[in-house]
C-alpha cells in the first residue's frame, strides 16, 4: 500500500474498469443532445410540443427571412426537406432527431414560404420508445 492510503490499480481492477469505461463511451456515442431551439422546454407531454411550436413561432415568425431560418437551422443539424411531398398545408419540413437509448424524440418544424418569406410555420416535438 501506497502512503496515500490508495491501491494502485491491480489488474483484476483493469480488467472491470476497462470494459466499464468503454461502454460509457459507446453509450454516450448514442445520445444526440436536442437542438438549442428545444432546450429548456417543458419535460412532460402534451405540453413539450405546444411550448416548442410557440417557441417556433415566436423564433421565426410569418413574414421572416426563410433563408435565415435555414441557416440556423442548418447550424443546429436539422435535416431540411425543401418542397416537401408529404400532404400537409407546409410546403417545407426540417427534422432532428434526438437519439437516446431508449427513446427517440424528433423535433419538426413546417412552413411554407412565398418570395423568401415565410407565411406560415408550425413546430412540433414526438417521441417513439422502444
Amino acid at each position: 500500500m501506497n502512503s496515500g492510503g490508495v491501491r494502485p490499480l491491480t489488474s483484476r481492477g483493469l480488467r472491470i474498469a476497462v470494459p466499464l469505461a468503454v461502454t460509457a463511451l459507446l453509450l454516450a456515442a448514442c445520445v444526440e443532445s436536442r437542438p438549442k431551439v428545444g432546450i429548456g422546454l417543458p419535460s412532460t407531454y402534451p405540453g413539450v410540443s405546444s411550448a416548442f411550436d410557440k417557441r417556433i413561432k415566436e423564433q421565426f415568425p410569418v413574414g421572416s427571412d426563410e433563408t435565415l431560418m435555414l441557416n440556423e437551422l442548418r447550424k443546429e443539424n436539422f435535416q431540411i426537406y425543401l418542397k416537401d411531398t408529404l400532404p400537409s398545408r407546409y410546403t417545407s419540413r426540417a427534422r432532428f432527431t434526438e437519439r437516446q437509448i431508449v427513446c427517440d424524440s424528433t423535433w419538426d418544424i413546417q412552413w411554407s414560404a412565398e418570395s423568401g418569406r415565410i407565411t406560415a410555420i408550425v413546430g412540433s416535438h414526438g417521441q417513439l420508445c422502444l
